[in-house]
């Protein structure tokens, strides 16, 4: 009798990643890090001379990720940061309480952090915070490790991932002309690595979802724009993936070919 094993982490992941035992957390190696820097030295050289510059935690205040509405649209994605509460009999009792009668984690309380599922919900409370837009409007390029709760067998659909974005805050015309100009910006990024793409509506098969237009490649990798945004804000996210923006898809044989070329011709900067 013949089995056939289907490995969900390819052969291709092999070079890239290791394993945790857990959907959508992987270890990255060298190589993939290597391709990282280089998609984010090309992308670099796309930055507005004015854009302000800002890495974020991995965590944000629940308060801000509530306020702005991401609990209702995308409550299924969400994960929120829980610890052991009390003094130390209480805690050592919560730690000692048998699986049978609910285990340690049935202690566990909600704290004022949840983990981050978008670098861009960093940057509206901050600027909410300055008052007033300036006339020009203002750019931020941010980025940070990200969290949504969507495990996947597929090395290209993270539970844990990295994302870094171009964040526009400026009245409807600025911000169209500012989506309008990444469209175009995205379609060079992807020529330079020699990979076919399309403009396309994102589509996401999820209730909760609300997508904007974006650039999405065939069968290799997807730069999207996406208008999803608070207010006038307009967020670009080159070097993302499906509907959301992730790490760049090793989805193909034609864009497993392009990473040596990506770290080679682009370079490693910030």
């Amino acid at each position: 009798m013949n089995y056939v094993v289907r490995d969900p982490f390819g052969s291709v992941a092999q070079p890239l990643f290791r394993s945790t035992g857990v959907n959508g957390i992987y270890g990255r190696t060298a190589l993939f890090e290597r391709v990282v820097d280089g998609l984010s030295g090309l992308i670099s050289r796309y930055r507005a001379h004015n854009a302000e510059v800002l890495r974020f935690p991995p965590v944000i205040n629940r308060a801000h990720i509530e306020k702005a509405g991401y609990l209702h649209s995308f409550p299924h994605l969400l994960g929120a940061v829980s610890c052991l509460h009390g003094d130390e009999a209480e805690i050592r009792a919560a730690v000692d309480r048998p699986s049978n009668e609910g285990g340690w984690t049935a202690a566990l309380k909600a704290t004022d952090l949840v983990l981050t599922p978008a670098a861009c919900y960093h940057v509206y409370p901050l600027v909410a915070a300055r008052g007033r837009v300036p006339a020009g409007g203002v750019v931020f390029d941010v980025a940070c490790d990200c969290f949504r709760h969507e495990p996947s067998q597929h090395v290209d659909r993270l539970q844990s991932f990295r994302m870094r974005e171009y964040v526009c805050l400026a009245s409807p015309r600025q911000a169209a002309d500012f989506r309008d100009r990444w469209m175009q910006q995205g379609q060079e990024i992807a020529d330079q690595l020699d990979l076919r793409h399309a403009i396309a509506p994102a589509r996401r098969w999820t209730p909760w979802r609300r997508s904007g237009p974006r650039l999405r490649s065939r069968g290799s990798c997807t730069i999207q724009s996406s208008s999803r945004a608070p207010q006038s804000a307009t967020r670009t996210h080159p070097g993302a993936r499906g509907g959301s923006s992730r790490e760049p898809r090793v989805c193909s044989r034609r864009l497993r070919r392009q990473l040596a070329k990506a770290t080679l011709s682009c370079g490693s900067g910030s």
